[in-house]
């Protein structure tokens, strides 16, 4: 293949590429797109990039339970996990990394839906901590994909809410005209959808207690 024409070929393609404009489009990148579950974790990649970068750069103390793992963060759909000690270098580690990611990818805090949790330190401390993220601080345990988030294991009082949601279905059957099969199906759909999910995260403890 002739060079002069391979370089004729790309000087014409970089002069088509350079005069193109950009355009907007009409619907836009939504949730459920095939492309979104990729961009997702190219966007995603890049916080991480920029979080390494700030933690080498200023420091972090990792949280006590995750300092073996360094475990920072966790992604899950659309929402961000951070775990992290509770120091304010480390706080500042964190907003200065959002703030950076915010201006690069134009994905800013949502702080309507934003919250900081802590557990096992001073109200002064977390009062400070609270003002350098700027976020407001919430109380655990709190509920995330009907799962409640504590700091410890989940217990049987914690299940209270599931157990009484699972009671108050199977009672609203039986005031229902369905025979057995139909009672067992019925009773099946609830105990392996969602809330037996549910059940098995809190390490089997809600079990015995709906066997009943």
């Amino acid at each position: 293949m002739d060079p002069y024409v391979c370089n004729y070929s790309l000087v014409l393609y970089l002069s088509k590429w350079f005069i193109v404009w950009f355009f907007s489009s009409s619907r836009g990148l939504r949730q459920g797109d095939l492309l979104s579950p990729y961009l997702f974790i190219d966007v995603m990649e890049g916080f991480n990039a920029l979080l390494m970068r700030s933690i080498v750069k200023l420091g972090f103390d990792f949280h006590p339970s995750y300092t073996a793992l360094q475990l920072t963060h966790v992604c899950f759909d659309v929402d961000l996990f951070i775990v992290v000690g509770a120091t304010e270098k480390s706080f500042r580690t964190i907003k200065q990394s959002l703030n950076e990611f915010g201006k690069m990818a134009s994905l800013l805090l949502n702080l309507d839906k934003s919250q900081c949790f802590f557990a096992g330190i001073t109200d002064e401390l977390e009062a400070r901590l609270g003002i350098i993220m700027c976020i407001p601080i919430g109380k655990l345990p709190v509920r995330y994909l009907e799962v409640p988030l504590t700091i410890s294991a989940i217990s049987t009082k914690d299940c209270r809410s599931l157990i009484v949601g699972i009671k108050n279905k199977i009672e609203i059957w039986r005031h229902k005209k369905v025979n057995y099969v139909g009672r067992v199906v019925l009773i099946n759909s609830v105990l392996f959808g969602a809330s037996n999910y549910w059940a098995q995260c809190s390490q089997n403890k809600c079990v015995p207690v709906l066997r009943k």
